[in-house]
């Protein structure tokens, strides 16, 4: 393998004192003529060799993995830093004031706002289902010119703290009518939550409260 790769020469020799030809092998230019003791030995060649024969590949191989698994550690490393960075720019605490937790259609309307948790169920269906329905339908003047908006509230998340504690929200889900005057909230009324709907599941009772919130907020304008 070596003679075919180059790296050592192959003479077949039949010395004067021999009975039999054999094969010398040296590195390639040591041997000369015929004569094995004609050989010219490259001793700083034969030195290097040595030397690199010292050293394991699986050492070399081993050196090559540990530089590119420290280079992956950096990169996870930075990575890792830039999502923490990102988090804390994105989950802000949004204040205890719905209006201050929503975007808003204008500094002077009304806000129907469903506080809901990540866990969907059959109640929390009903109220976002009745208030969009009332808000859209039995509203659409005010909804279009931005007196009247619906909204959904994620509180679990991280951003939502100061909310779930104000509202100490237990059930999945709540709706609340707030009124806003000046951009500010002035007044809520809370029209029902998830534990009190699966209670009382009618929805045109659910549909009735909430409209008699909405029209207050809007005449109290």
């Amino acid at each position: 393998m070596l003679v075919a790769a180059g790296v050592l020469e192959a003479r077949r020799i039949s010395p004067p004192d021999a009975e039999q030809v054999v094969t010398a092998f040296a590195f390639d230019g040591e041997l000369r003529g015929e004569d094995p003791a004609a050989a010219q030995i490259d001793d700083a060649l034969r030195a290097q060799v040595r030397e690199r024969l010292r050293v394991p590949p699986g050492i070399v191989w081993g050196r090559f993995l540990l530089r590119w698994g420290l280079l992956a550690v950096v990169v996870a490393a930075l990575v890792v830093a830039g999502l923490r960075v990102h988090e804390r720019a994105t989950t802000t605490d949004a204040g205890a004031d719905l209006a201050a937790a929503v975007a808003l259609p204008g500094d002077d309307c009304v806000l129907v706002c469903l506080l809901k948790s990540d866990q969907d169920c059959e109640p929390c269906q009903v109220l976002e289902s009745v208030a969009r329905r009332v808000v859209r339908t039995e509203f659409p003047t005010a909804h279009a010119a931005g007196r009247l908006a619906f909204a959904v509230v994620p509180y679990q998340r991280p951003r939502f703290r100061a909310l779930r504690e104000r509202y100490r929200l237990v059930a999945l889900a709540m709706l609340v009518v707030v009124r806003v005057a000046d951009g500010e909230q002035v007044a809520e009324t809370v029209i029902a939550d998830s534990t009190a709907t699966v209670i009382d599941t009618d929805p045109e009772a659910l549909a009735r409260d909430l409209r008699a919130a909405i029209a207050a907020g809007l005449e109290a304008e």
